[in-house]
């Protein structure tokens, strides 16, 4: 079992410390539709064994899932889907199977005798796991005996990464009820009401109830303004200066909130934290500042009602917040968003604060200061957490990233530049003549935060910001220019770099590449047509002799990757090796650069004028990997 959990997702379960503090109903809201999920749970026959329930981001899904599993004495797992990390398919039955291992005395030594027979069981389809960990032994064996039906509860399943394995998962959950309508499980899902969610949903109207939460409810809009009473009189019995007032605030000010929020909790919580934000201590101004967006917010329609829209008022709070980071702090603040996770688009997202800062060559007071407006919308980790489970940048709420992707639809491409430009300062360190095995290779790197305690010492923390570096560059976009550019930076980059055995084709500029000279920003790539404009000859290769390990596309590029060891006979070779000859032979004064990295794997450069034809003029920037049998001249 103890290694069973290492194929689960942590902190999914509604009493996981990483959720601490979970969303909760306010005391006294949300009792209607607790009540309808509570009777749905204890029933200990009923017709329909699936519960949906679907509303809108912010409507309060989560805390009144939170309420329920906190208070079912027949709850058997509960599964916390989230964007912060919590999101794999792939782990979703056996972080079920775990739990119900935990919590059930007769499941738990079915499922260690099951792995036992079958360790590599945590590696099968979904399809295979759910008959296993459910079919086999609640349907089969029959290992569930009490009255009351065992509940498996499901939170944010549009939250699960890619819609065909949310659709995946219901397929299966679906099945089972059909063809096993006694077995003793009640399925509570709840979601937003996406379209393929729906859909499917809408297919199996027999066989599931549902419970739909409205914005605009009078149910909703009611809670909300209770929740935003009662917070407000909270936080004005934490000021001495507040409680010297009658009334704070005014009704009036409270009516335009409620109006405001509607029935959305996520504005109303997001405003109480904004208010309340101990990095200001001043309820008054807060409170001014929030009316003020309220006031300048559009109505909903056209016609001057008096409604407004709660996710327009919610997105022009986030603007808010957002507008209080000093320009000069918010390339860097949407750096540590995306290197963390936050921003979404990177790649290799959701490091820790520690060692994203740490990536970004950012210390520890630098990286607070450009979080210091967003705690109202992010839950940051204080220094003291940074090196544990803990340590890592949360939304509160889901639509601050939505947000943000649309307020900064660019953000991924800054960050990249941001993060070629560290990976430099680093690599920069680094001194030449070097070897990867050397033990003191990265010995000079610089370290902005403390690492004396963990799983790593300080020095293997260096050796990870070397070969971080090092891959920054090898998947760079905008290495070519920097380098026809003549960076001396990169040069020595290049030379300290490791290469490992693959160079990404962004980075080598497709194994052959011809840069026109008037357009040295824009250079051709090998999967472009052959081109000529009468003035430069772009070379295409298709050579089989290229190993093709993938291709993707990423906005308008087409990224590919291949192996840096190319065949001598390929055409590319050739055509490169040709013109060498010629060059030696009626050019001899011409130069060839060679940045040869540490590891023997690295790039040539050499700028070709054909003495037959001047108009033609080409540019090479080739990887390449020396050997005793043939050595570029």
């Amino acid at each position: 079992m103890a290694n069973f959990i290492e194929h689960t997702m942590p902190g999914a379960a509604f009493d996981s410390s990483a959720r601490d503090p979970p969303p909760r109903c306010h005391p006294g809201t949300r009792l209607s539709t607790i009540e309808k999920t509570r009777q749905f749970c204890s029933l200990a026959d009923p017709k329909k064994r699936i519960l949906w329930m679907v509303g809108p981001a912010g409507v309060g899904k989560s805390a009144i899932m939170q309420s329920v599993a906190e208070t079912s004495p027949n709850l058997g797992a509960s599964l916390f889907l989230s964007v912060n990390g919590r999101n794999d398919p792939t782990k979703i039955m056996s972080t079920l199977a775990y739990q119900l291992a935990i919590r059930q005395r007769e499941y738990k030594p079915y499922l260690r005798q099951m792995i036992t027979d079958d360790p590599a069981i945590v590696n099968k389809s979904m399809g295979a796991q759910f008959h296993l960990f459910f079919v086999e032994p609640f349907v089969k064996h029959a290992l569930y005996k009490e009255q009351l039906s065992l509940i498996v509860s499901i939170d944010g399943l549009d939250e699960c990464e890619g819609s065909a394995a949310q659709c995946q998962l219901l397929e299966l959950i679906s099945r089972f009820t059909i063809e096993h309508p006694s077995t003793p499980i009640l399925w509570v899902i709840a979601s937003r009401p996406e379209p393929h969610i729906s859909g499917f949903f809408d297919s199996l109207a027999p066989i599931y109830d549902k419970i739909e939460l409205s914005v605009s409810s009078d149910e909703s809009i009611a809670d909300v303004e209770k929740y935003l009473r009662n917070s407000l009189s909270e936080i004005q019995s934490k000021y001495p200066a507040l409680r010297l007032l009658p009334q704070w605030p005014t009704e009036e000010q409270i009516l335009n909130i409620v109006a405001a929020a509607s029935g959305l909790f996520a504005y109303a919580t997001t405003a109480i934290r904004f208010i309340d934000d101990p990095e200001y201590g001043s309820p008054e101004s807060q409170l001014e500042l929030l009316l003020e967006v309220i006031h300048h917010t559009r109505p909903l329609n056209d016609a001057g009602d008096d409604d407004l829209d709660p996710m327009a008022q919610l997105d022009a709070l986030y603007e808010r917040i957002i507008s209080r980071i000093p320009k000069r702090v918010l390339p860097k603040t949407l750096g540590l968003l995306s290197v963390t996770g936050i921003l979404d688009g990177y790649p290799g997202g959701h490091s820790s604060l520690r060692w994203g800062a740490e990536c970004l060559c950012m210390p520890a007071n630098i990286a607070y200061g450009t979080l210091h407006h967003l705690h109202s919308v992010l839950r940051i980790p204080l220094p003291q957490d940074t090196g544990t489970a803990d340590g890592f940048l949360e939304v509160h709420h889901k639509s601050f990233r939505e947000f943000l992707d649309k307020r900064f639809p660019n953000a991924r491409t800054h960050f990249e530049e941001m993060m070629f430009e560290c990976a430099l300062s680093i690599l920069k360190e680094v001194p030449e003549g070097g070897q990867p095995s050397d033990d003191d290779l990265w010995d000079n790197i610089t370290l902005h935060w403390s690492w004396d305690s963990g799983n790593h010492s300080p020095k293997s923390r260096k050796g990870m910001l070397y070969h971080k570096a090092s891959s920054t560059l090898r998947h760079s976009k905008v290495i070519h220019g920097r380098i026809i550019a003549g960076d001396p930076a990169l040069f020595h980059a290049l030379r300290v770099m490791t290469h490992d055995v693959e160079l990404s084709d962004s980075l080598t500029a497709k194994e052959s590449l011809h840069v026109p000279p008037s357009n040295p920003t824009l250079p051709p790539r090998l999967d472009d047509e052959g081109q000529k404009d009468g003035t430069t000859d772009t070379f295409h290769c298709d050579s089989d002799e290229h190993i093709w390990t993938y291709k993707r596309q990423e906005g308008g590029y087409h990224v590919t990757s291949r192996s840096i060891y190319v065949s001598e006979f390929c055409k590319c070779v050739d055509r490169l090796q040709d013109d060498l000859r010629t060059a030696m032979t009626e050019s001899p004064k011409d130069t060839v650069t060679v940045f040869d990295g540490i590891d023997r794997l690295g790039v040539v450069i050499y700028e070709y004028f054909d003495p037959k034809d001047p108009a033609i003029q080409r540019k090479y920037i080739v990887p390449y990997q020396f050997s005793s049998s043939r050595e570029l001249q």
